[in-house]
């Protein structure tokens, strides 16, 4: 049986302003003196958190939990 195989296409998001400007504040409160968080580093975890949360859930509740966490990212 010939198993096909899923060609994934990196996504772009696009944020608003007002999640910027959160991203900027939620950076600067958990940086410190000897550890600066960048925007794009807070990004990187948050998507990975999810990716974490979705891959322990069952399949039916994954495809809820990744399309909410497009939907949080796009607002």
């Amino acid at each position: 049986m010939e198993e096909k195989k899923e060609i994934k296409k990196p996504k772009t998001v696009t944020l608003k302003p007002i999640n910027i400007a959160w991203l900027g504040k939620r950076a600067l409160e958990e940086s410190t003196a000897e550890n600066k968080v960048s925007d794009s580093e807070l990004v990187d975890r948050l998507i990975d958190q999810a990716r974490l949360q979705e891959e322990s859930q069952s399949p039916s509740r994954q495809k809820k939990t990744a399309r909410a966490v497009e939907m949080a990212i796009a607002i």
